[in-house]
């Protein structure tokens, strides 16, 4: 699961470094992408170790989140 996710999440790299591009369009991209597999994977894994897993989707999150705040561009609208 955490490789389909990792492999998810770094399809989209591109897009979400790309400072040209708004901030709601990457957040939309990420959740979408991202998060759906989060969801996805998770929900069949009722019996799984769920605190192993909780880091590693957290790292993954993080990764996304950072690459969408660090490289948008100043001028790019934001939606709070």
């Amino acid at each position: 699961m955490n490789n389909k996710v990792r492999k998810s999440l770094y399809s989209i790299k591109g897009f979400l470094k790309n400072p040209h591009i708004p901030i709601p369009y990457k957040r939309m991209l990420f959740y979408a992408i991202v998060i759906g597999q989060i969801l996805y994977y998770n929900a069949p894994l009722l019996g799984s170790n769920k605190e192993r897993m909780k880091s590693t989707q957290t790292l993954i999150i993080n990764i996304g989140l950072y690459w969408i705040e660090r490289f948008s561009n100043e001028n790019s609208f934001t939606s709070h």
